[in-house]
């Protein structure tokens, strides 16, 4: 029977069987290292976004509401000190409160500054502003129904404060109640923009990973198939020559490939099979022709032999 192996390598056309194992490897290993470079370059990008989200919450947010909660305590306490100025005669407790006053002022400067430096909006800039004013508004009341205490004109100054101090005091614990609400809206906004990254780098990951291990699956059946159709090809062509049949074809000779490789050996193998066939063929044809000469001989030594025994008789 006949057997005839078309090779699979065709010239001109670069195809996975012209392709090294060696190649195939370096390759799918280059994707896979590209991959896990790619996957830790994803997580330190998502930890980088993550902590710029905390370290707004705890530079930024955190401690403007607490300046806030500050400014808005010793505004309260100096507004108490104010009303207790009103009310009180002794002398030696208004100077305490008149030093506690000067005392709170100094630190509200202080908190005052510290929060200008954390304002992170034109929204939150104009609220401070509005703040200032409100602020700077009710100082000079307050100034005012100090002044009218310390002359001794109790009701005066309690009246003054009624009248022309509420509405400034008011103002300001209105706008600090609006700057506390917008830096607890920050706060939670970065809160959920920290989650919404985490979320989202968590799927990259999950996709990225799935994407990892189809690749590797792909790669590793694409280059064991390879190999062991490779070889395939060549151990059947291989196989019939062992039994016998000269006429098969051995494919990708001549590849620069491993596979290639075993071909060009595989066709050195049949080459010698048919040069020793043909030797064999040869030595038989001779061992004919020495036989027809060995006959002819012993029958021309017959026929004189012959002719020697009759001349006699």
């Amino acid at each position: 029977m006949d057997r005839t192996y078309i090779p699979l390598h065709c010239e001109g056309v670069v195809t996975l069987q012209s392709v090294s194992i060696r190649t195939k490897l370096i390759v799918a290993f280059t994707i896979l290292t590209v991959f896990v470079v790619g996957l830790g370059m994803l997580g330190l990008a998502a930890t980088q976004k993550l902590r710029d989200q905390t370290v707004a919450i705890e530079t930024n947010w955190l401690p403007s509401i607490k300046t806030l909660s500050e400014i808005n305590t010793l505004t309260a306490r100096s507004s108490g000190l104010l009303l207790r100025h009103t009310q009180a005669t002794d002398p030696a407790l208004l100077a305490s409160i008149d030093k506690d006053i000067a005392s709170f002022d100094k630190t509200l400067d202080e908190k005052n500054k510290l929060y200008r430096s954390l304002i992170s909006s034109p929204e939150e800039k104009a609220l401070f502003e509005t703040l200032n004013r409100a602020s700077e508004s009710f100082r000079g009341v307050r100034d005012e129904v100090l002044g009218i205490s310390r002359r001794g004109d109790k009701a005066q100054a309690y009246g003054h404060y009624e009248t022309n101090g509420l509405a400034p005091r008011r103002a300001v614990s209105s706008t600090l109640e609006k700057l506390v609400t917008l830096n607890n809206e920050g706060a939670s906004a970065a809160e959920a923009q920290g989650k919404a990254v985490f979320e989202e780098t968590r799927m990259m990951i999950l996709v990225a990973i799935g994407l990892a291990v189809v690749l590797s699956a792909v790669s590793g059946a694409v280059i064991v198939l390879g190999v062991t159709r490779g070889i395939s090809s060549v151990v059947q062509p291989m196989q019939a020559l062992i039994a016998g049949d000269l006429s098969a074809t051995i494919p990708h000779q001549g590849a620069k490939t491993e596979i290639g490789k075993i071909a060009d050996a595989v066709q050195v193998f049949k080459d010698g099979l048919i040069q020793m066939k043909a030797l064999e063929s040869e030595t038989a044809q001779a061992r004919l022709a020495a036989e027809e000469q060995r006959k002819l001989g012993m029958r021309q030594m017959a026929d004189d032999f012959e002719q020697a025994v009759g001349g006699i008789i």
